[in-house]
């Protein structure tokens, strides 16, 4: 099975450089390269140029937004697999290819682990079997799934988004046309956390897109229901979080208090149920 490494860039030179080394130092050359660039004017298209050896296709030009700029590499894809490795994302090892590549057998989704680069690298591990309720709340990882080509081709990335295209493929031909999937045991990428929070405006556009598609595929009552499931799991993940702190530290006592009881500070619920849905929306989108 032919990879295709599509890499989209912007105005992310430095980025850009690690996904090249990255790509680079593979041990198995059994994939083409592709990088689309928006037509970046920070040196990018000089570091495109000096690792030309490695790459099979690039353009550089202004484009409709990152969908469209996906949209580019899929037409220009001629493996049998995609893997979507934006500037900045860097492949786990020199050797992942190469353990990859035998473990490809025709399922649509071919899904990997991920390390996110936090002060202390986190893995993230996604799951055996796939539910409904996972690919409502949650998303395979761009940067470690393997998506079979002819999936892509026959559907491209929606170009009405500006965030959420990626996990609506995901959702519209897992859950809704049986879309096969499996989980691959490794750490396929690595994920540069620098840079990742998102600005009010972004997080606002975010939940709009996400509730959006949420409602476009699932009806009313499975909506809710969903909502109110993430809902109650995130309050008891805050609590257990709450519980692990000492019970010396007054401040956290007097939230427990609250939260778990009709105490002066119980008006204050709304609030802790607020940031609690926030940062349920945060771990799942």
């Amino acid at each position: 099975m032919k990879i295709s490494i599509i890499t989209i860039n912007y105005n992310n030179r430095e980025g850009l450089a690690r996904t090249l080394a990255s790509v680079a130092e593979q041990t198995c050359r059994d994939f083409e390269y592709i990088i689309i660039d928006g037509g970046s004017t920070d040196g990018s298209v000089e570091e495109i140029q000096h690792h030309a050896a490695i790459i099979d296709y690039w353009v550089s030009e202004p484009d409709g937004g990152i969908y469209n700029a996906v949209n580019k590499g899929i037409a220009k894809a001629q493996g049998d697999y995609c893997l979507f490795l934006n500037s900045s994302d860097m492949l786990y090892s020199p050797d992942i290819i190469a353990k990859v590549v035998p473990l490809l057998d025709g399922t649509d989704f071919c899904a990997g682990d991920i390390c996110f680069l936090y002060e202390k690298p986190e893995v993230k591990v996604v799951p055996d079997e796939i539910t409904a309720y996972y690919m409502f709340h949650s998303i395979l990882f761009h940067q470690s799934t393997f998506i079979r080509t002819a999936l892509l081709k026959a559907e491209p990335y929606s170009e009405n988004y500006r965030i959420v295209s990626d996990w609506e493929q995901m959702l519209r031909e897992i859950v809704f046309r049986n879309a096969t999937y499996k989980h691959l045991p490794l750490i396929v990428a690595n994920f540069d956390t620098a840079g990742m929070s998102l600005s009010a405006e972004s997080d606002k556009l975010l939940q709009k897109e996400l509730t959006a598609v949420r409602k476009k595929y699932f009806s009313p009552l499975i909506y809710k229901d969903y909502v109110e499931l993430a809902e109650v799991r995130a309050e008891g993940r805050m609590k257990q979080l709450l519980m692990m702190y000492n019970d010396n530290d007054i401040f956290m006592k007097k939230i427990l208090h609250s939260y778990y009881s009709k105490s002066p500070l119980s008006g204050d619920l709304k609030m802790l149920r607020n940031v609690i849905k926030k940062t349920c929306r945060d771990m799942f989108s």
